[in-house]
């Protein structure tokens, strides 16, 4: 459509979808009208998306999974800001861990409270095992 109207191409510029209407003079109430979306922005693909779940058991492998993808900067950040740039890396290890159990507790409050005994333990150890990580890739103490 850019080069019937003269213009040059966009790359990557993908059509919603297109209308078709009669190019001739036709009352509102029966003017023909037919819309189709193109496959890539069509909504409708969609409807097979499950609904979000947070009271879904969920197993320690995911669980340590998610928790490990919430360390990052910002993370080491807001745990800093609360501490002080003098806090020992151990404490600042211990507050982003708190930080990531609490977010996992509001995000799955059923997942954290089925496990216990030693699948309770790794998920205690693990987000501190990965606030290490971070704030060693990072470079911090």
């Amino acid at each position: 459509m850019p080069a019937a109207l003269g213009l040059p191409p966009i790359a990557d510029n993908l059509a919603e979808g297109f209308v078709l209407k009669p190019d001739a003079t036709i009352a509102a109430a029966e003017r023909p009208v037919i819309k189709r979306k193109s496959f890539e922005l069509d909504e409708a693909r969609f409807d097979e998306a499950s609904p979000w779940e947070a009271e879904v058991n969920l197993a320690v492998d995911s669980l340590v999974t998610l928790a490990s993808r919430l360390f990052n900067a910002s993370r080491v950040a807001s745990a800093r800001s609360k501490l002080g740039k003098a806090a020992p890396r151990s404490v600042l290890v211990d507050e982003m861990a708190l930080e990531v159990l609490v977010d996992l507790a509001d995000i799955f409050p059923r997942a954290l409270q089925a496990h216990s005994g030693a699948d309770a333990e790794l998920l205690r150890g693990a987000p501190s095992k990965a606030a290490d990580e971070v704030i060693e890739a990072m470079g911090a103490r």
